[in-house]
């Protein structure tokens, strides 16, 4: 499965820290190493679709903890 890091001209950290996933969780994914949920399935066509709204969400979602 392609994520597009390469296409966002990201690393593997680096489109893992902008839109949520864990590293090792991220390379799981590229090796196709298990079935992704159905929710970062739906994450990830939305990050093809639009990744700067997807980056603005998980900048915002990371902000929950600070409560």
């Amino acid at each position: 499965m392609s994520l597009r890091f390469h296409d966002l001209r990201l690393t593997q950290q680096e489109f893992a820290e902008r839109f949520g996933f864990g590293l090792g969780s991220l390379r799981d994914l590229e090796q196709a190493r298990g079935c992704p949920s159905r929710a970062a399935r739906t994450l990830i066509e939305a990050i093809r679709l639009d990744p700067q709204l997807i980056e603005r969400a998980a900048k915002k979602a990371r902000r929950w903890g600070e409560w």
